[in-house]
């Protein structure tokens, strides 16, 4: 190891999740402001205001660029509003089609690369598909072809579900989370359906996670602002979770291509209950999460499972401005370095050798003879490796 470096001051870290690649993404409207949250594929997000309070948001191809875009139906009027881009502005396309109430679905129908708007009427069950767009504010006029499929109460998506490049139907039941769906635009009964989500969840499909061609779940649970994502159109877990930050909003899905500039995006997920948690860590690269509590003691959380890690709680006082206040992973050696006041009020800085999530008491090694603080508070304690590959060690401005 290094020499170490002293530092006073303050170190902090923000440690970025590596991106998943995916076609497609999701996004979050304000139905009472027309706000839209767009998020590429890092999550990285762009916001724009589009529509009016009441309006029903979904996203589509609607140039055949191969990027989704706003999109909106008013059931008022059964008016449609789509946009050519994600960003603030008027409608380039307005046109009307089926009657008020009607529930908007958007899809590549025919396959020939260009999403439209199709209707799904609740109240007789009956799905209306058309292949074209309407425009000038004037009338769509008669849907191409309609069947019926689905029961009373479950919500329509659209999505392709077997990698035909053609558009196909499901429904969602939100009480139960089942999700059932055909393979052709047509009568008859599911071609399959599995459970996926709680109730209450909202529902929206994408090609996410695998990037096969085939579109499957996502839903956005509104109590705790976060999307669940499922890769393949099976029961199981989520396999990726993403909190937004944003709670009750309306979820739309799409590839959203480039967004230019993006906010990057932040939001917050409980991992349990700690005391005094003052500092989380990890080795580079390791998933799991490593809580350093005032008092002395190490936890880490190993996927749903907590436990101690190190326990110098006999060591030190967690009273003040005192205790167990930092922790360092050698980048290479199964090593970790804590930096505690001791019984006498001085600043220790300690190594252990750990395996798996245990650290060896007997392995402990002092690195510096104790150095002693002339007030209780402002005793620092950060401890990091810096990019030249030596320890720091922060001991704070001696207090007063």
């Amino acid at each position: 190891m290094k020499p170490l470096g002293f530092l006073a001051g303050v170190v902090v870290t923000l440690m970025m999740a590596a991106p998943v690649a995916a076609a497609d993404t999701v996004g979050l409207v304000d139905g009472e402001t027309g706000q839209w949250h767009v998020f590429d594929d890092e999550f990285g997000r762009t916001s724009f205001f589009f529509g009016n309070p009441g309006d029903t948001p979904f996203a589509g191809d609607w140039d055949c660029d191969g990027v989704d875009t706003p999109g909106l139906f008013r059931a008022s009027d059964a008016f449609v509003y789509l946009r050519n881009s994600n960003d603030q502005g008027i409608a380039d396309i307005r046109f009307f089609f089926g009657d008020p109430g009607d529930q908007p679905l958007v899809g590549d129908f025919d396959g020939d690369g260009c999403d439209t708007v199709s209707i799904y009427r609740a109240a007789t069950q009956q799905f209306f598909v058309v292949n074209a767009l309407g425009a000038d504010d004037g009338g769509l006029g008669a849907a191409d072809f309609s069947f019926g499929f689905g029961n009373p109460g479950d919500t329509p998506v659209a999505g392709d579900w077997d990698d035909d490049g053609i558009t196909e139907i499901g429904l969602y039941r939100e009480s139960t989370g089942l999700f059932y769906w055909r393979n052709t635009l047509d009568t008859g009964i599911a071609s399959d359906e599995i459970f996926f989500g709680n109730p209450g969840d909202r529902f929206v499909a994408g090609d996410w996670g695998l990037v096969d061609g085939v579109a499957t779940p996502a839903v956005y649970r509104g109590a705790n602002a976060s999307f669940f994502f499922r890769y393949s159109l099976t029961e199981g877990p989520a396999d990726r979770t993403v909190p937004t930050g944003w709670s009750g909003l309306v979820p739309v899905s799409g590839s959203f291509g480039p967004l230019g500039a993006t906010t990057p995006h932040l939001g917050l997920s409980p991992v349990g209950t700690f005391v005094k948690p003052l500092l989380v860590a990890a080795p580079e690269g390791d998933a799991r999460l490593f809580v350093v509590e005032q008092g002395g003691v190490i936890k880490v959380i190993d996927g749903a499972v907590t436990s101690t890690f190190l326990d110098v709680s006999a060591l030190t006082t967690g009273s003040g401005e005192r205790g167990l206040l930092g922790m360092a992973f050698h980048p290479t050696q199964s090593k970790v370095y804590v930096s505690y006041t001791n019984n006498d009020g001085h600043s220790v800085l300690a190594e252990y050798v750990y395996a798996g999530n245990v650290a060896d008491p007997g392995t402990r090694r002092v690195l510096h003879p104790p150095i002693e603080q002339p007030y209780s508070n402002h005793n620092g304690g950060m401890v990091a490796f810096g990019p030249d590959g030596f320890l720091y060690w922060g001991l704070g401005d001696g207090g007063g």
